[in-house]
């Protein structure tokens, strides 16, 4: 005696000869959902739209088995594939999962959670700002909606990868204006100029001391042609190292 079940869940099994149970019936059966079939898997989150280069994008893979069923557990973790590229094209006439993925892959790092319910959460980290398709691939296949278009904004500012040239960085005379630009830049290197006017703030100390001096500042616009460069001009009110 054999049977298929369709459908997950927790059944009661009646074995009857007539109208009469065997002994022990009726059983109590779990049935578990079958393999996750990529095609039929969703995806869902904020994270599927994209993230910036400081914070991990979030999204959710709810797994559905061949029959469009939810599955109610895990173990599939170590099977999913992510990836940025710059370029995808779809062939006319075939199926959504058949997609050609080309150009550059770039470096991507992303932490696949089983919740063991089925459904697993996974962030991923994109170091290099941009438009991008992201892959989501389970077992070698595209899940339903792979790739999709996601945006890598840049990050916060990071002094340590700025970039400062000029000779307003080396001395200046007091009362007399003096200039040096700055190319703002993230932790990753990426260029925040067109979002990072309102972040720099100057700040000027004699030399060892932490005081900071009377002095007159500003943060000009990005300078033209535009190159990433800003331009601070100030002026000290007194003269000192």
């Amino acid at each position: 005696m054999s049977y298929i079940c369709n459908v997950s869940g927790v059944y009661s099994l009646d074995i009857r000869v007539g109208t009469e149970h065997i002994a022990g019936s009726s059983f109590t059966v779990q049935c578990a959902g079958g393999e996750a079939c990529p095609t039929n898997c969703t995806m869902e989150g904020l994270g599927l739209a994209g993230t910036n280069t400081d914070d991990a994008g979030a999204f959710t893979v709810v797994t559905r088995d061949e029959y469009g069923f939810l599955r109610d557990q895990g173990g599939e973790s170590s099977a999913f594939y992510l990836a940025l590229t710059n370029e995808a094209k779809w062939y006319k006439g075939t199926f959504p999962s058949m997609v050609d993925i080309r150009g550059k892959a770039h470096e991507l790092e992303f932490k696949p959670k089983d919740n063991g319910d089925g459904t697993y959460t996974i962030e991923y980290y994109g170091r290099k700002a941009g438009s991008y398709y992201l892959t989501v691939l389970l077992s070698g296949t595209h899940l339903r909606g792979s790739p999709m278009n996601v945006v890598i904004q840049p990050g916060r500012l990071h002094l340590p990868h700025c970039l400062f040239a000029g000779e307003g960085t080396q001395a200046c005379v007091a009362g007399i204006e003096q200039s040096f630009t700055i190319c703002p830049r993230d932790e990753h290197g990426n260029d925040i100029s067109a979002i990072a006017h309102n972040a720099i703030r100057c700040e000027f100390a004699p030399k060892g001391q932490t005081q900071t001096m009377e002095a007159d500042w500003s943060v000009g616009p990005v300078t033209n042609p535009p190159d990433g460069r800003h331009r601070v001009a100030y002026v000290l009110k007194t003269a000192t190292q």
